[in-house]
């Protein structure tokens, strides 16, 4: 099984939000320790997490989670976060395990993407043969993205907020979209709206799981 590292960005404003979404309460816990959980649970052999908009609290809030899974977890700050998404994902590049050969590329304000949804992404990306593995739903492509190592240097060179779409568009044929029953993946928190949303879909989640 190819070694594959998880990459969260959780460096943004929150700008639309009107506060720093990550740090909003969903059941007992904070959004950016439920993604951290699913994450730490899943088969990815390293987890680094891109801060930079509120670097500091938000490293208080998950100091206990870095005492127990580090060096698996790996906290890094990125100071060029107000230039766009990209900027951290280029940021977190040097301190990928020298022995990874993909990244999954995951945001840090959609707490509904589960760990089992995570290793099936995962599980297409082993599976199909393919550099890039994206999921779905109701056709929408989503998050995590898993994209091979082989492509660098096209990471690299990625601006602003566009993240890997340029690559996703440009290499279609190394590219797999594979359709997911679970809306999580196309669920984050831009607006408040999606914050109401997040609330009650993650409790009708709980709800079916009794």
């Amino acid at each position: 099984m190819r070694k594959i590292s998880g990459l969260i960005l959780a460096a943004g404003e929150s700008k639309r939000f009107g506060a720093n979404k990550l740090l909003l309460p969903l059941g007992r816990k904070l959004v950016i320790e439920l993604v951290l959980e699913n994450f730490l649970a899943s088969e990815l052999m390293e987890i680094i997490l891109v801060l930079g908009y509120q670097a500091g609290l938000l490293k208080e809030k998950i100091l206990g989670y870095y005492n127990t899974h580090a060096p698996r977890l790996k906290l890094i700050e990125n100071i060029n976060y107000q230039e766009g998404m990209s900027t951290s994902i280029k940021a977190a590049l040097p301190f990928l395990d020298p022995s990874a050969e993909a990244v999954m590329i995951a945001l840090g304000d959609q707490p509904l993407v589960s760990t089992n949804l995570i290793n099936e992404v995962l599980s297409a990306y082993h599976q199909s043969g393919k550099k890039i593995v994206a999921p779905c739903f109701n056709g929408q492509r989503g998050h995590p993205v898993v994209i091979s190592l082989a492509f660098r240097r096209q990471i690299e060179s990625i601006e602003g907020d566009m993240g890997l779409r340029e690559i996703l568009q440009h290499y279609k044929n190394d590219l797999l979209i594979f359709n997911t029953g679970d809306p999580a993946v196309i669920m984050d928190l831009d607006t408040r709206e999606d914050y109401e949303k997040c609330i009650k879909n993650r409790g009708d989640r709980s709800q079916n799981s009794e």
